[in-house]
């Protein structure tokens, strides 16, 4: 997992703190990638909240957003607002990552 995470921040440009991650770590996100293969091929799931991050919008209209947590969460929280950013390719926004 920390290959993947150093890979994904590699590729967009993004400062990505550490995160340890633990075996609950990994079972909680073994439940959100059920949660998203759920939603994604349109089977009916109870509405959830799934994960969290901080949208900021700048004086000069750019907006940026960061992961919230630790851990599973913040793990989880990038990758929601990844899916978000990819349900509308016409949304210009920067998605920076916080030092």
């Amino acid at each position: 997992m920390r290959t993947a995470i150093r890979a994904w921040a590699r590729a967009n440009s993004r400062h990505c703190p550490l995160q340890p991650l633990t075996d609950h770590d990994a079972q909680r996100l073994r439940k959100l990638r059920d949660t998203l293969l759920t939603s994604l091929t349109g089977v009916p799931a109870e509405l959830q909240t799934v994960g969290a991050a901080t949208f900021t919008l700048a004086e000069t209209g750019e907006m940026s957003w960061a992961p919230n947590g630790a851990g599973w969460r913040w793990v989880r929280g990038a990758i929601l607002v990844e899916v978000l950013l990819s349900q509308d390719s016409h949304v210009a926004t920067t998605h920076a990552m916080p030092s």
